[in-house]
């Protein structure tokens, strides 16, 4: 698995190839100054790869939502880690584990 959704399974011609995929969910929640959400804020899931010096840089867009107007934008993910935009702030290693919730408030982000 490369942290974009994309599996290698090989499947038998007329027999049923199961597979179960387990995601994760990234959940951003965004909040102003008062405590009162923050709708219609583009964010954008993406894959990470290193550059020349071993910095982590986006990859391929996979996903992306605005924030809805409790101020929540919600992806399942397959587990790895990705970078996220959420309007102008950036932030890379976002862990996302099977079975679990990340939340983020577009600074940081913590499984749960």
């Amino acid at each position: 698995n490369n942290a974009k959704g994309e599996y290698n399974v090989p499947a038998q011609p007329g027999q049923v190839t199961r597979l179960i995929v387990k995601l994760g969910q990234l959940r951003v929640g965004l909040l102003d100054a008062t405590g009162k959400p923050v709708a219609n804020t583009y964010v954008v899931v993406y894959t990470l790869k290193n550059d020349a010096g071993g910095n982590p840089i986006e990859d391929t867009e996979v996903a992306s939502n605005y924030t809805d107007q409790t101020g929540i934008a919600q992806f399942n993910l397959t587990p790895g880690t990705y970078g996220i935009h959420v309007g102008q702030r950036v932030l890379k290693k976002v862990p996302i584990e099977a079975g679990r919730v990340t939340s983020s408030d577009g600074a940081t982000a913590e499984v749960k």
